[in-house]
């Protein structure tokens, strides 16, 4: 069995007198978990509670989960309606809206025949407490960043009794909130302390 210091003088050896960076294993995940769910397992409902079991199996139970319980249904379920199912938040700007949105959100389900979200997990060690990088990715088209992030910010809670709380919850919670691939992936970083 190679030891540590066999490895360093093997790519020393390999790269003349070079030797490759140390590698840092405080930036490597302390674990990393993803799920990728089609059209057909969508339907069966909520993953967040599963997600949310391999975490307590790994993790324990902590305070800190509560809040990650959050942000991944909020991220999952913009991901589902919105990507995968091209829902229009609009249909929730009255409370018989809101019953609509669930109607339309029925039949779209029933119907849809392609489409995925992915949801992936890194878990990082901090000094203190510790961070996950979620990544969640749906099959949608996408939707104007800009627009969508300019109207969130500038909406009082009068306007968002019925959409928009979740993206505005989920940047409250977290460190960061990117999006990527014209918003049909977002990243965010959760860090406990």
């Amino acid at each position: 069995m190679m030891n540590r210091f066999d490895v360093t003088k093997k790519i020393k050896n390999l790269q003349g007198d070079k030797v490759l960076p140390q590698l840092s294993y405080a930036a490597m995940p302390a674990w990393e978990w993803q799920l990728k769910l089609g059209v057909e397992r969508l339907r069966c409902g909520n993953p967040i509670p599963i997600i949310m079991d391999q975490i307590y199996a790994i993790e324990g139970d902590e305070p800190q989960w509560e809040n990650l319980y959050t942000i991944l249904t909020e991220l999952f379920v913009n991901a589902m309606d919105h990507g995968v199912l091209s829902l229009n938040s609009a249909l929730k700007n009255s409370a018989e809206g809101f019953g609509q949105y669930f109607d339309e959100r029925e039949k779209k389900l029933n119907n849809v025949d392609t489409g995925f979200v992915h949801i992936a997990l890194k878990r990082f060690n901090e000094k203190v407490g510790g961070k996950i990088l979620i990544t969640v990715k749906d099959s949608g088209p996408g939707f104007d960043v800009s627009d969508v992030m300019k109207k969130l910010d500038t909406m009082n809670d009068a306007e968002r009794v019925y959409s928009g709380r979740g993206l505005k919850l989920v940047k409250h919670l977290c460190e960061t909130l990117e999006f990527k691939e014209k918003g049909s992936l977002v990243e965010v970083t959760y860090v406990w302390r």
